[in-house]
């Protein structure tokens, strides 16, 4: 009886930096070979890759156990673009907790990538919300646990190459 080994295997992913750890599960194999599906290979236990284009890619795990029989795991990764100019910011929300709309929320073009703060101030220029140096970037628009008042809020988003100022409108 010839002993296959079972391959299994994690990873993580840092898309701002197009990194993937991968971490191997696999059991009963004497021998790896990762293949990233972008030319690149690795005979390491847990390698570390980073892409250097955008697109998805099948990446393979093929072990052996010192005979000619092998067992193979595969993933598709997708890398996205990073474009911090694709980024769309509302111009209103409705913080009514009925699922739809609910928050003033940052999204497109990678944003946790390159935003570092985001301000919210009323209209009279008291800061509201204000956050900094996190990867979803987002104000459910409540001040201590209150709900704000209906009206224009005036923000500004601060981050790697620019700075957004504009008005969001909530209502309810």
């Amino acid at each position: 009886m010839v002993d296959i080994p079972e391959t299994d295997f994690d990873y993580s992913f840092d898309s701002c930096a197009r990194i993937i750890a991968f971490s191997n599960k696999t059991i009963g194999s004497d021998s790896l070979v990762w293949e990233f599906g972008d030319g690149d290979t690795s005979l390491l236990d847990n390698p570390v890759h980073q892409y250097d284009s955008v697109g998805t890619f099948t990446v393979r795990l093929i072990a052996n156990k010192n005979t000619d029989c092998s067992d193979t795991a595969s993933i598709q990764v997708t890398i996205p673009e990073i474009d911090i100019n694709k980024r769309k910011i509302p111009n209103v929300f409705t913080p009514n907790s009925d699922g739809k709309n609910d928050t003033f929320k940052i999204t497109g073009g990678n944003v946790e990538c390159f935003i570092e703060s985001i301000s919210i101030y009323n209209r009279w220029g008291k800061l509201m919300y204000e956050v900094k140096n996190q990867k979803s970037w987002e104000w459910d628009g409540r001040i201590n646990n209150e709900i704000v008042p209906p009206g224009v809020y005036f923000y500004s988003i601060i981050g790697k190459g620019f700075e957004d100022v504009g008005m969001v409108n909530v209502i309810y």
